[in-house]
């Protein structure tokens, strides 16, 4: 329980004072990585936050192939029932949707996703959108921002974000 304290402050710490994470953070958060894959598995749910906080860890030191390797592993984890790579077009916000493809994406995504689910891959998404942003991918930043929002849409939660990248 303290660790999944612990580390998230650690990163919170660092990333308030725009130091490079030292070397000691990340190797705790692969060691947990580690140990949590033995005794869980590839696939459990309990590696979803190590692997953001991992990601969030390696794009704060600017390490943005690293951050963008293990938000998506952390992304593949939340999406336990394979929604975003099977019913892409549940992620694309209402506002590139007509009224009847909003009801017909609400009406599949109630189905078959938890509000909890949904703010997770927003979550997740939202890094993953930072790291092409910090990368100077600009169309790849504004398409996942554009799928965060959806996501947040689909938690029932009200958005409205900028998508257009300078």
């Amino acid at each position: 329980m303290l660790e999944s304290v612990v580390e998230p402050m650690c990163i919170a710490v660092f990333s308030a004072v725009h130091e490079p994470l030292p070397q000691l953070v990340i190797g705790r958060l692969e060691r947990r990585i580690a140990s949590l894959r033995a005794v869980h598995g590839e696939t459990s749910l309990r590696l979803m936050e190590p692997l953001l906080n991992l990601g969030t860890a390696f794009y704060l030191e600017g390490n943005y192939q690293n951050a963008h390797h293990y938000l998506s592993k952390a992304l593949k984890v939340a999406d336990t029932i394979n929604l975003i790579f099977l019913l892409g077009h549940l992620f694309k916000p209402a506002v590139h949707l007509t009224a009847t493809q909003v009801q017909e994406r609400n009406r599949v995504a109630g189905d078959r996703l938890q509000v909890h689910q949904s703010v997770q891959f927003s979550i997740i998404l939202f890094a993953i959108a930072g790291v092409y942003v910090a990368q100077g991918n600009a169309d790849d930043a504004q398409s996942t921002y554009l799928q965060a929002q959806a996501a947040l849409e689909l938690a029932h939660m009200q958005t409205s974000l900028a998508t257009s990248l300078i």
